[in-house]
């Protein structure tokens, strides 16, 4: 193995090509570095598969699915810089297990849905403009299916009424992507569109979901308190799992697969459509709700019968 640069150096050079290409880093890149300087620090500077299984398991307080990331991250990174580091090793993907457990969607129905948004109309203040704030924000998930993040992310300007269109900017994978909106959809913003104007002329943010007072930008961890205290004064039965504000985007993709099994469209040639409309990086991410939604396995087993009173409902907004 050639010592003539650093795992480190050579790190920070793959770090710094991927910032070029326009990557968002988040946590790998310390990842990686903490890895890099254990090996550099170490005698014989050697990196084998038990070297970085060792590493990755080396959190008193981290869990096999943390290992298994701190595992996946280096391996990646080290498959890529072999050719100037002769030696290094080409580490099996897996080792460790899996990096993330995707937890069971749970899919809304219209009552729901209607519930929610109805609940989100009785927030304070009175004649304010948070009810109508929460209660588009719920809409526009269901009927859209953006990501939490998404939504909040929305600037004035994303939102073209008159094309009927919404510009997500650089969603989680770093691109953007025009979505067409419905009728309805429509409706609903203008709608939105008109009372933020009269309550904030002239708004702080740029933002398209306004807070009520001072006109920023709604924050991620007040909107998902709001959401518990709204789940908490509807009167559902205690589901399992538990709804989360994200389910609402599983609702919408269940609610256009079941539409196009019920209709008898190709399904594989549709996928993509919809992968792309969602953000998904690969028709993987979205051919996931196939298998993770009993309804969907129903009608893929050809049991048409079992779903009679389970219908696709409309988007609400």
């Amino acid at each position: 193995m050639s010592r003539s640069a650093s795992l480190v150096s050579l790190v920070e050079d793959h770090f710094s090509w991927r910032r070029k290409l326009g990557f968002k880093l988040r946590g790998e890149r310390d990842e990686v570095l903490r890895f890099a300087r254990y090996v550099d620090n170490s005698r014989c500077r050697e990196v084998t598969l038990k070297t970085v299984v060792d590493w990755a398991r080396a959190t008193p307080q981290g869990s096999a699915r943390y290992a298994a990331q701190r595992y996946e991250a280096v391996r990646r990174v080290l498959a890529c810089i072999a050719a100037k580091r002769p030696g290094t090793p080409f580490l099996p993907p897996g080792y460790l297990g899996p990096q993330h457990r995707r937890r069971s969607p749970y899919v809304y129905s219209d009552a729901e849905v209607d519930s929610l948004m109805n609940a989100a109309l009785t927030l304070g203040p009175n004649k304010g403009l948070r009810p109508h704030t929460y209660e588009t924000l719920c809409g526009l998930l269901d009927a859209v299916g953006l990501r939490i993040g998404e939504a909040l992310a929305l600037d004035d300007r994303d939102v073209d009424l008159e094309a009927g269109t919404l510009l997500v900017r650089e969603d989680k994978a770093g691109r953007s992507r025009l979505l067409p909106l419905c009728n309805s959809t429509v409706h609903a913003l203008r709608e939105y569109r008109r009372r933020r104007t009269l309550r904030h002329p002239v708004p702080r943010a740029s933002a398209f979901l306004l807070t009520e007072t001072r006109a920023s930008r709604l924050d991620y961890g007040l909107v998902n308190r709001t959401f518990r205290q709204l789940r908490g004064s509807v009167l559902w039965e205690r589901p399992t799992p538990r709804p989360r504000l994200h389910d609402l985007r599983h609702t919408f993709a269940v609610r256009v697969l079941l539409a196009w099994m019920r209709s008898g469209k190709d399904v594989d040639a549709e996928m993509p459509a919809l992968s792309a409309y969602m953000g998904h990086t690969s028709p993987g991410s979205t051919y996931w709700y196939l298998t993770a939604v009993p309804e969907l396995h129903y009608l893929v087993a050809g049991n048409m019968e079992r779903l009679v009173d389970i219908r696709p409902h409309s988007p609400v907004l």
